[in-house]
C-alpha cells in the first residue's frame, strides 16, 4: 500500500475555527472525524449534534465501543477497520481513533482524528477543534493523550475518556463536505 498523505483531511482551523456560530455549535467531534460540517438550518431551535447511529436511524446506545463502531458503520455504509497506529493506510484512508467515558454521571464518546501531517486533532462539544490534549501538550497518540477533561475548569468540560476502543481507518472522500 502506498503513502499519500495529500489523500487525507488537513489541520485546518481556519475553515472549521471560523464557521458560522451556529454550524459550530452543531458540528461536533463524531462529524469533525468523518470530516463534515454540520449546516444548521434552523438557528433559532436547533442545537441537536448528530450522533453515531442517527443518519441510519440505528438504536442511539452510544456507551459501548462496539455500539459505536457499528453506529458509524451504518451511518456511513462502510467497515470501520482497525488498525495500528503505524499501519500504513490505503492511499484513500485516514485513521480516527474513539474513546468513551464509561463512569460516573456523564457517559460519553469521542473522536479523533489523524491530519495528513500525522498529528491528531478533535472537537469538543460546541468549541473549536484544536491540537492538544487535557494538559495542553499536542496529541501525537490519541491512546496516550490525557484524556481527563473533568478538571478542565477553563471548559467546564466534565468528561474523562478513559477507555481506549481503538484507532481505525476511514475512507477518504475529499472534503471538508456541507451536511
Amino acid at each position: 500500500m502506498e503513502q499519500c498523505f495529500l489523500n487525507r483531511p488537513s489541520w485546518n482551523p481556519q475553515l472549521w475555527n471560523n464557521l458560522d456560530d451556529k454550524d459550530l455549535l452543531i458540528t461536533n467531534c463524531y462529524s469533525y472525524a468523518m470530516n463534515i460540517i454540520e449546516k444548521n438550518k434552523d438557528p433559532e431551535n436547533n442545537n441537536h449534534k448528530i450522533q453515531p447511529g442517527e443518519i441510519s436511524n440505528s438504536k442511539l446506545d452510544n456507551n459501548s465501543c462496539e455500539n459505536i463502531i457499528q453506529n458509524i458503520q451504518k451511518d456511513f455504509n462502510f467497515n470501520l477497520n482497525p488498525i495500528g497506529l503505524y499501519d500504513i493506510l490505503p492511499c484513500n484512508h485516514y485513521r480516527i481513533a474513539i474513546v468513551l467515558d464509561e463512569k460516573g454521571d456523564y457517559r460519553d464518546y469521542h473522536l479523533y482524528r489523524q491530519d495528513n501531517d500525522g498529528l491528531w486533532s478533535h472537537k469538543q462539544g460546541k468549541g473549536k477543534i484544536k491540537r492538544y490534549d487535557a494538559s495542553n501538550n499536542h496529541i501525537k497518540d490519541p491512546k496516550t493523550a490525557d484524556r481527563n477533561y473533568s478538571t478542565d475548569d477553563k471548559n467546564k468540560d466534565k468528561y474523562n475518556y478513559e477507555t481506549f476502543c481503538g484507532y481505525f481507518s476511514v475512507p477518504y472522500n475529499g472534503g471538508p463536505f456541507y451536511r
